[in-house]
């Protein structure tokens, strides 16, 4: 399609025809002129001015028209296709939802089944042979007398629960237990209290157990092996006196050193 007519007013009376700058037709005039030039085709177009004076020429726009229509048409088939494509979404996610849902009415249905198939449950016994005859005491200790549950009373602080082999069991007091069975060994120590209490240990230890065997000592004594299971003692003796080696297996002694 050709480029809109430009049908441009005459300039203005102040415009001068020629620039007294250039000494050449001025711009607006120029520019007046070429424009009718074209408009009447450039020499080679049968429009006349007494045309362009009625109005510019009609051009056909059969081919816009078309180009517009197909646009529309290009434009209604878009809309449909989207149309047609949330149709189809739609129907995808119906179909989705009753495959889930058949899916889940077979699982329903199979648990079902799994359900029908399970062996019978066990039977409890009689109520009155496992039920609690008793009724529970706060920090008791539930206990079978054989053919019932019973409860202890509570105890106080610090006790501790004794067993009655098939009675009835108690708390007892851990100093109030009698001591049943003790020995310290060969380690010379004994009890003080064997029986009952808290246990006291007496006697001197052993050498053979880490400690000396000896109870008592007078300022000055030296221990000395006087076997290979015991220590004695060496009492000490007046001043200047050394203390003499008595050879491999025998024991030492205080005496004068001899000079030669």
């Amino acid at each position: 399609m050709p480029s809109p007519i430009n049908i441009t007013n005459i300039p203005a009376p102040r415009v001068e025809f020629i620039d007294p700058r250039t000494g050449l037709m001025s711009r607006e005039w120029y520019r007046f002129f070429f424009n009718l030039f074209n408009l009447t085709g450039g020499g080679a177009n049968d429009t006349s001015l007494s045309d362009l004076q009625i109005g510019p020429p009609v051009y056909d726009l059969t081919g816009q028209i078309a180009q517009i229509s197909d646009s529309a048409q290009l434009a209604a088939m878009s809309d449909q296709a989207e149309a047609v494509l949330g149709q189809l979404g739609i129907v995808y996610d119906q179909a989705q939802l009753a495959s889930m849902i058949a899916q889940y009415e077979q699982a329903t249905l199979n648990l079902q089944n799994q359900f029908d198939t399970l062996p019978s449950r066990p039977e409890l016994g009689t109520i009155a042979s496992y039920n609690l005859n008793g009724s529970p005491t706060a920090g008791g200790i539930g206990y079978g007398t054989g053919s019932a549950i019973a409860f202890t009373p509570a105890g106080t602080s610090g006790q501790f629960l004794t067993s009655a082999a098939a009675g009835t069991p108690t708390w007892t007091t851990p100093s109030s237990v009698a001591v049943t069975s003790f020995s310290a060994g060969t380690t010379g120590l004994t009890p003080a209290t064997a029986t009952t209490g808290a246990v006291t240990l007496a006697g001197t230890l052993a050498a053979t157990s880490g400690g000396t065997g000896q109870s008592s000592y007078a300022v000055g004594d030296l221990l000395y092996a006087s076997t290979t299971t015991a220590l004695s003692k060496l009492a000490d003796v007046a001043t200047g006196n050394a203390l003499i080696s008595g050879g491999v297996g025998v024991a030492p002694s205080y005496g004068k050193i001899g000079l030669t």
